[in-house]
């Protein structure tokens, strides 16, 4: 006998597991190049990196 059962359902991903990973990576990646790069320049890769993360999080988010 043929049992008829409903599709499953589409479960969402819970919004921390999409975002961590990506953000954990750029973070990993701001400090690597923070520390590798002369003292001067360590203050504008370290925001552009945190900007970058954000930019990164909010279109993980969105999209």
């Amino acid at each position: 006998m043929v049992r008829v059962e409903s599709p499953p359902t589409d479960r969402e991903v819970p919004v921390v597991r999409v975002v961590l990973p990506p953000v954990v990576l750029l973070a990993g990646a701001t400090a690597a190049g923070a520390v590798l790069v002369v003292p001067a320049a360590r203050i504008p890769v370290a925001v552009c990196g945190a900007i970058t993360t954000l930019v990164v999080a909010v279109l993980t988010v969105a999209l």
